[in-house]
């Protein structure tokens, strides 16, 4: 039996384009589906939790991620657009408030390029993805698993092993090794999308970019050229409280960023039938 990180809940599964993908669910209201990054996963977050408050929220471990096993298809990011694309099919989910987090937002930007029609709303959470000239992302496949989470935290990640650690030190490994293979086919070659800056220009719905204070995982320029080129784009920084806000936002002020979705969401719902 493996061992269980800090705030682990038991996913539920449902069976899509042959993978067994997990997923846990929370809330009421309207339908939010969230797409995550390789980290913080097999956990139901306190961010969650927050998030859940508000609405219906929907939180799958993409294929390769968290105790979903890669399939033997996953060659690249247009292969998760398109899964994700069947995910909302098996959800009933003919539209959606869709959230992506650091790789998820990548992700979530490239689902809302190519079906527009299936969005009420984008928010994109430090996002992934975008070539900004003279700003690179850090290079995440050349450091440590250590090293990973320092840059993640800027340097504090002593205070956020409850987010990082896996239970034990060999579940750690394990899951750590996996999620980097899963996200080397995603985005080790090329490490963002050349076309993605002009085919934002496609998303109709309205869009919000949360970015944080000081990102040295992908420094805040590329969120706010997502909210440049997205049509209906706005930027809203994160700050944080004892500190400046990282990459690991989620994990820094679960509250504040919650709180930011939630109100977005509910300006972005359509109206009730009268």
């Amino acid at each position: 039996m493996s061992a269980e990180p800090a705030f682990h809940t038991p996913p539920e599964t449902i069976a899509v384009d042959g993978v067994e993908l997990r997923y846990r669910r929370g809330g009421s209201g309207e339908p939010v589906l969230f797409l995550g990054g390789a980290e913080f996963t097999r956990r139901w977050l306190p961010f969650f939790a927050e998030l859940a408050g508000a609405v219906e929220l929907i939180v799958p471990e993409g294929p390769g991620f968290g105790e979903t096993e890669a399939p033997p298809w996953l060659d690249g990011h247009d292969d998760l657009v398109l899964f994700y694309r069947d995910v909302l099919d098996a959800f009933g989910l003919a539209d959606v408030h869709l959230v992506g987090y650091s790789l998820g937002g990548w992700i979530a930007a490239e689902l809302a390029v190519f079906y527009p029609r299936r969005l009420r709303s984008l928010t994109l959470v430090a996002p992934q993805g975008l070539r900004v000239p003279g700003v690179p992302r850090a290079d995440l496949f050349l450091v440590s698993h250590a090293a990973r989470a320092e840059l993640i935290f800027n340097g504090a990640a002593g205070r956020y092993q409850d987010y990082l650690s896996e239970g034990d030190e060999q579940e750690t490994f394990f899951r750590s090794y996996a999620a980097s293979r899963a996200e080397a086919l995603l985005a080790w070659n090329p490490r963002y999308d050349r076309k993605l800056d002009r085919r934002l220009a496609a998303v109709r719905c309205p869009a919000l970019v949360l970015a944080a204070e000081e990102d040295r995982v992908v420094p805040r320029p590329h969120a706010e050229r997502y909210a440049e080129l997205l049509p209906q784009g706005r930027l809203e920084v994160v700050a944080g409280g004892e500190e400046p806000t990282a990459h690991g936002l989620l994990a820094q002020e679960p509250a504040a960023v919650a709180a930011a979705i939630a109100e977005f969401v509910a300006a972005s719902a359509p109206p009730n039938p009268s």
